[in-house]
């Protein structure tokens, strides 16, 4: 087979692509057929989209000749990852093939925050929502400073939270950082100072 073409996915399971070449074969043809989605960094992180023959269900719709149709982007995130092919008889089939363009996840994008605002005690849980947050806990700083992020169970793709520190100050920036891909800022704000008394009220 011979390379094709193919663009960057969310860090969900549930973007799909095409594979777009030449001399693939044909899903109507029983033979030995290998595809991997893989790092180029990391050996343990692969995952098998399309292996015949195999009791493991397909991660691609269909495909004929010229084109994989419907593959699903497995669920991660970062940057550097390849796409391998390998039809019975022929060498494995790289792409991209140009290490400086390599298959990414598309980078954390940060859309609202709940409380927006609070009190300078803290305590108190903010809950980030967004896009391509990660797989696994990804790495938020409030003001800089790194905070915990609570424990979830099925990836952090859209949403995560964790407890507001003590602060102070009205332009708090927020930042997630996930597969090393650093996304946009919103801000949080703590509440103004108040005064509600006065004691003694007067002196003498």
């Amino acid at each position: 087979p011979t390379g094709g073409s193919a663009a960057g996915g969310a860090s969900g399971p549930n973007r799909k692509f095409d594979i777009i070449g030449s001399n693939f074969g044909s899903s109507s043809i029983p033979n030995s057929f290998e595809l991997f989605f893989k790092s180029t960094t990391d050996d343990n992180d692969k995952t098998a989209l399309l292996t015949q023959p195999s009791s493991t269900p397909s991660q691609c719709d269909s495909y004929d000749h010229k084109k994989l149709s419907g593959c699903k982007f497995p669920e991660g995130q970062g940057t550097n990852y390849v796409i391998t092919v390998k039809v019975f008889g022929h060498p494995t089939q790289t792409f991209p093939v140009d290490v400086t363009n390599l298959i990414n996840y598309e980078k954390p994008a940060l859309s609202s925050i709940l409380p927006t605002s609070g009190g300078t005690k803290g305590g108190y849980t903010l809950t980030i929502s967004g896009t391509n947050m990660g797989v696994v806990k990804p790495t938020v700083t409030f003001g800089g400073t790194i905070v915990a992020v609570a424990d979830q169970a099925n990836g952090y793709h859209d949403s995560l939270t964790f407890p507001v520190p003590a602060g102070q100050g009205d332009s708090i920036n927020i930042v997630v950082t996930a597969g090393g891909q650093v996304s946009n800022n919103i801000i949080f704000k703590y509440d103004a100072p108040t005064i509600s008394s006065l004691s003694p009220t007067s002196s003498e």
